[in-house]
């Protein structure tokens, strides 16, 4: 099957809700009860949500689209300074490499953008997500001091994108 990459932009936060929410609402009832996993996959990734990302300047949300641009798989990369958080990396067409094609494009926008390091938090539950951010060349460094949906800690994994520079401790 054929994807499409795409660059979505403001007006487009219901769409990638439709596509999110129900996603997200089955990964958090693995941690808690299904009514508190909606409610968070609402607040998280909601069209709310999606909005703000979608208008800020600074968050590129990518999108691989079907054939009848319906989406398979969709994640976001926030440029702050000079680190890019890599964040919310759902995919529904799994086994296709459209993970890792993602992971790999929201790293080269970080890149472009002069981000010298790449940052994303990983439920410590989630091994593909965590064997896909090892392949890529993230160590896990820390575990993540937020706390939010503390049931499953969240570690921080992150990548140098310039070579010359430190991996923070």
């Amino acid at each position: 099957m054929g994807y499409s990459l795409r660059r979505y932009a403001s007006g487009q936060a219901d769409t990638l809700a439709r596509f999110v929410v129900p996603i997200a609402s089955r990964t958090y009832a693995n941690w808690v009860d299904h009514n508190s996993a909606r409610l968070w996959a609402d607040a998280e990734h909601g069209a709310a949500a999606w909005g703000e990302r979608l208008d800020d300047p600074a968050t590129h949300v990518l999108v691989y689209e079907r054939a009848d641009s319906s989406i398979a798989a969709c994640g976001f990369v926030r440029i702050r300074a000079e680190s890019a958080y890599l964040g919310g990396l759902y995919v529904e067409d799994v086994g296709c490499g459209l993970g890792r094609r993602l992971l790999d494009e929201r790293l080269r926008i970080g890149r472009d953008a002069g981000a010298l390091t790449a940052t994303m938090l990983i439920r410590e539950t989630n091994t593909p997500a965590r064997v896909l951010a090892t392949k890529a060349g993230f160590e896990a460094i820390d575990q993540d001091p937020c706390g939010r949906l503390s049931t499953v800690p969240r570690l921080v994994y992150t990548k140098r994108l310039n070579a010359a520079v430190p991996v923070p401790a």
